[in-house]
């Protein structure tokens, strides 16, 4: 049964595609967010990367051009994929074909499949509408798991039946059950880590802000402005400290976006700020939280970020540097994960990944483009980048890679539009 849904969505996203309709990318981007899966013999694979790959050589056999791309963004995303499949075929030696392949099919690729069905101002708005649902509909799966006390609802490729306890409990008992170290006391719903996930909600917040700015009517006002408040309060949930330190970035942008606004935006954040602490406090979760941002003992272990990017870093080599390893660190003792993007980037496709995707968060940061959030957006990546690996992490990637083409489109659309 789960199969035969799993064929009919493909066959309404091909059809979108065929057409290249934006609702088409939507539909396979919220799929991707929401975690949906499907078991193919022994192995788990999310539907998104079996619906991308037919899709990427329908879009290559189409040769149909692409309607105004920035040529240098376009590159970019090209030596960044050449960069992850070198490393993957070639530097990663243990992996098998299969491995390998699976390993070089970025989440980049949403890139083209994303800029192939861009043709209109339409299709921009329509597109960050379709973001920030497919946020929204992660939080709203998320919440319900958590209210019944459920950390696997809407999961159940897990095949996991836990006996009684709550949320948290029951995520000890599967850690347990299958030799794992998924997160304790902290959520991270269809995301990989709560880290993850706190980026995740700051950039649902940021959408829920431009929206709340460009809507027109109440109804659509009060829907923004709760999904604001839901996406905070989830923030806080993943007791994430790099979150934490975005949402502060993000307060600052929200009093300073408009200064003639200042005292309504400052209205707003009080409002936003009060019904969060509301929502900790009621989930009973300000001790937990508390104790988390402000825990230094992991910071003298493997755990600490600081002696992590150091030993990471320290064990760079030319080769490493050059080509990468297609993982996220070294493989040696203690933590094979370097948390940090950055030095994550090298790792995994060596310095044509690493330049290429510095290069895309410069053109995000840096353009002319007043009518969408960029360069907050870019202010999220750049800053979540220093602490969390996010070229390898399920959740940011899905919102990135649409906004790299999206930029890419928009940067060729405003100057068309301009020059007319």
């Amino acid at each position: 049964m789960k199969l035969l849904f799993t064929f009919l969505i493909f066959i309404i996203i091909f059809y979108f595609f065929r057409k290249r309709k934006i609702e088409g990318v939507i539909i396979l981007l919220t799929i991707a967010l929401l975690k949906f899966e499907i078991s193919v013999g022994s192995k788990i694979l999310p539907v998104y990367q079996i619906f991308s790959l037919p899709i990427v050589l329908y879009i290559i056999l189409n040769k149909k051009k692409f309607f105004f791309h920035n040529h240098k963004i376009l590159i970019s995303v090209v030596l960044f994929i050449y960069g992850i499949t070198f490393a993957a075929f070639f530097m990663r030696q243990e992996s098998s074909l299969l491995g390998s392949f699976q390993m070089s099919f970025d989440y980049a690729f949403l890139f083209f499949i994303t800029l192939f069905c861009l043709k209109n101002s339409a299709d921009i708005f329509k597109l960050i509408k379709g973001l920030h649902l497919g946020v929204f509909l992660v939080s709203l799966v998320g919440i319900i798991g958590f209210l019944i006390d459920d950390p696997f609802f809407g999961f159940q490729e897990y095949g996991f039946v836990p006996s009684s306890g709550n949320y948290f409990e029951r995520i000890a008992q599967y850690n347990e059950m299958n030799n794992t170290s998924m997160s304790l006391n902290r959520v991270r719903f269809s995301t990989s880590d709560p880290n993850s996930l706190g980026i995740l909600m700051i950039l649902g917040s940021v959408f829920s802000f431009f929206l709340l700015k460009k809507s027109n009517n109440r109804y659509n006002y009060m829907y923004f402005l709760l999904t604001l408040v839901l996406f905070i309060f989830i923030n806080f949930l993943t007791a994430s400290r790099t979150s934490l330190s975005l949402l502060i970035i993000f307060i600052i942008y929200i009093l300073f976006n408009n200064k003639t606004k200042f005292f309504k935006n400052l209205f707003l954040v009080i409002l936003l700020a009060y019904s969060s602490f509301l929502l900790v406090d009621f989930a009973g979760f300000f001790d937990l939280f508390f104790n988390r941002i402000s825990d230094a003992d992991s910071a003298n272990t493997f755990n600490g970020r600081l002696i992590r990017w150091t030993y990471h870093f320290n064990k760079l080599n030319l080769e490493y540097i050059f080509f990468g390893n297609s993982y996220s660190g070294y493989q040696g003792f203690g933590s094979t994960i370097s948390h940090s993007n950055y030095i994550s980037l090298l790792y995994r496709g060596g310095i044509f990944a690493f330049f290429s995707y510095i290069f895309i968060l410069y053109k995000l940061f840096y353009n002319k483009i007043d009518f969408l959030p960029f360069r907050i957006l870019a202010v999220v990546f750049i800053v979540s980048g220093i602490s969390q690996e996010i070229v390898s992490s399920y959740g940011p990637n899905f919102i990135f890679w649409p906004l790299v083409a999206l930029l890419s489109f928009s940067t060729k659309y405003f100057k068309y539009n301009h020059a007319i």
